[in-house]
């Protein structure tokens, strides 16, 4: 906008104003100032029934000069009351001055609490912001009309179904007319006539125990809450449980692997006719249920994670009507590593004997500490420069002076059915030295044995690589005292064999260049084993 400055000419005794036009819009004249103050008037006071939208007129505001808008500068409750909480409910249209309270982000205007309420505007304009305290009220009014069921105690049985109260409405406002019925607090199952305001009990499913009912009832004038004006008490459902050879249980402790099958109990004759039953919220891999009968059944080697599971059940009648039952047992899933024993290899040859001479016609054997946890066996011969030989499986083996090494070394296990899983805990030193650059070292599972008596018999495909000879599980240099615990886990495949064997493979790229005594030792195998459910009350 553009301001005008006055300048004055005298002709013939008068003063004539003459404006010229100045384009520094940036200032404002003292008397553009006092011309542009708004003055705002009172709002008309509104008196309402709680709504969702309440709001007032337009406001009246004379600003002589430039353009104005609004602002809602405070709202107070004459009460007293913080209201910071709802302060969203309240607003300004910045361009009419209308005030409003109105439902947002969840919040409902019906719920204020009844009293006034009291706002002060502020009116933006060419000069700055005036602000008008307390030029606007709200009054929000309790309705006068109340509700009233043919009694506000009821009693419902598990399986009554439909209509069970009526309401009548009383006000001395004959232009009083009800638009809708809607519950605000209440169970699932429990419902209302959104026309006539009837209860219904609609479904089974209905929690056993007291429930207290509120309504909110919209009319012409406004909204009105009832808060627990009706108390509802629900009888319990028929009991069910589930058995196992008769014996109620809660809760089934089993590993991974193991299956059950259980049968269910209870009054489920008190359900109805033509039961059908399901698994509820129930995701359990190899976990069914019979449809008709009920039972429920874990399938052996479902492989389950380790934790607890809840189970939960629908039984639906022949009319459709649901029950849910839950928590009706849990699964215990829990694994446990447990070392087995070592004590079928046969040391009697070398009972008597610490050594034998060491040159390249001969072995190096040794027999350790045996017990039934931890065996440290050694034995094995080579074949040397032009000769032949055998092998005798054992836990360390000699590597002489220019040979080239094809070393197996088995280990067997009995299997007995239970095993799912194997951890094996093995050390690793040398008397010598094996060079890192030309021996290579693996260590595999299978259930063939097979005569390893040099790189010929072995065959790959019957065996399992669990640690392959770039795996940084070996020791780099593991020269005499240079000793490195190795652990390697995996899964039985097939826990149905009666033998599994381990191996350990030591081969070279060239031959060694001294001797050298490599040595597997300390080795402990550990499984975890398929158990039987045991079933807890």
């Amino acid at each position: 906008m553009k301001n005008y400055i006055r300048t004055y000419f005298m002709f013939a005794a008068l003063l004539v104003p003459v404006f010229t036009a100045c384009d520094d819009s940036s200032e404002i004249s003292p008397l553009e100032k006092e011309l542009s103050l708004p003055v705002l008037s009172a709002y008309e006071t509104v008196s309402s029934g709680p709504k969702e939208l309440i709001q007032t007129a337009e406001a009246n505001v004379n600003v002589a000069i430039g353009d104005y808008s609004f602002n809602l500068a405070g709202v107070s409750a004459d009460s007293g009351e913080d209201i910071s909480a709802v302060s969203d409910l309240f607003g300004i249209d910045t361009e009419t001055g209308v005030i409003s309270i109105s439902s947002t982000n969840g919040k409902s205007a019906s719920e204020l609490a009844f009293g006034r309420y009291s706002f002060s505007v502020g009116v933006s304009h060419i000069g700055g912001v005036e602000v008008f305290e307390n030029i606007a009220a709200i009054d929000i009014v309790d309705l006068p009309f109340t509700i009233a069921y043919n009694t506000n105690q009821f009693e419902l049985a598990f399986g009554q179904l439909g209509e069970f109260a009526t309401v009548a409405v009383s006000s001395d406002n004959e232009n009083l007319e009800v638009l809708s019925y809607e519950l605000t607090a209440a169970p699932e199952g429990i419902e209302i006539n959104g026309t006539t305001g009837a209860l219904s009990k609609t479904s089974k499913n209905v929690p056993a125990g007291v429930h207290q009912l509120s309504l909110k009832v919209q009319t012409n004038e406004g909204v009105k809450n009832f808060t627990d004006l009706v108390e509802l008490t629900v009888g319990d459902r028929p009991q069910l449980y589930y058995t196992n050879n008769g014996v109620q249980f809660t809760n089934v402790a089993i590993s991974s692997w193991s299956g059950f099958s259980t049968a269910i109990g209870g009054k489920t004759e008190d359900l109805g006719t033509g039961l059908s039953y399901s698994l509820k919220d129930t995701d359990i891999q190899g976990l069914s249920i019979d449809a008709n009968s009920g039972e429920i059944t874990l399938a052996e080697d479902s492989n389950l994670n380790e934790g607890n599971y809840t189970v939960n059940i629908t039984v639906v009648d022949e009319a459709g009507f649901e029950v849910n039952y839950n928590e009706l047992f849990t699964i215990s899933v829990a694994n446990s590593w447990e070392q087995i024993a070592m004590d079928d290899i046969d040391v009697s040859a070398y009972a008597d004997k610490e050594a034998r001479p060491v040159n390249d016609q001969y072995a190096y054997f040794e027999t350790s500490k045996l017990n039934a946890s931890a065996v440290e066996f050694i034995s094995y011969k080579h074949a040397p420069d032009g000769g032949t030989g055998f092998v005798a499986y054992g836990w360390s083996f000699n590597l002489g002076k220019n040979l080239e090494i094809d070393a197996p070394l088995l280990r067997e296990v009995d299997m007995d059915g239970t095993y799912r899983k194997m951890k094996v805990s093995f050390g690793e030193t040398s008397v010598g030295k094996i060079q890192s650059d030309n021996v290579l070292r693996r260590f595999y599972f299978g259930y063939t044995k097979t005569e390893l008596i040099d790189n010929s018999n072995f065959v790959d495909a019957e065996w399992n690589l669990l640690i392959d000879e770039n795996s940084d599980k070996w020791a780099v240099n593991n020269y005499k005292t240079d000793f490195k615990q190795i652990e390697t886990e995996f899964v039985i495949d097939d826990p149905a064999q009666d033998k599994l064997y381990l191996q350990w493979r030591v081969t070279s790229t060239t031959p060694a260049t001294g001797f050298t005594r490599a040595c597997f030792n300390a080795v402990k195998i550990e499984v975890v084993k398929k158990t039987a459910p045991v079933f807890e009350e």
